[in-house]
């Protein structure tokens, strides 16, 4: 899969996140598409919600894979979670095969 392919699927991740998740749980949600087959998402003011962000990221799962399944094979993907200074943060990074 070519950089402008991940890019593109990144924007596409980054913004169905935003439209299907503007909040989870109470913490407005942000994402971001960042380099090529990465987006970042934040739990803006969750730190130390860390059972949240678990959550949140079993929904991210599905709509991730939904958004790959159409792609190839070829593609999978991995979701990180980490705390920022106020926020948790998520990082899915799309892999290929």
């Amino acid at each position: 899969m070519s950089t402008t392919e991940l890019e593109l699927r990144a924007h596409r991740i980054a913004e169905n996140i935003g439209e299907k998740h503007p909040t989870f749980e109470g913490f407005d949600v942000r994402a971001d598409a960042g380099e090529p087959g990465m987006v970042y998402v934040a739990l803006r003011q969750a730190k130390r919600e860390v059972r949240a962000g678990e959550r949140f990221a079993g929904k991210l799962e599905s709509l991730v894979k939904s958004e790959i399944d159409d792609a190839s094979s070829e593609l999978g993907f991995a979701i990180s979670l980490g705390q920022g200074n106020q926020d948790l943060l998520l990082q899915i990074e799309l892999r290929e095969s």
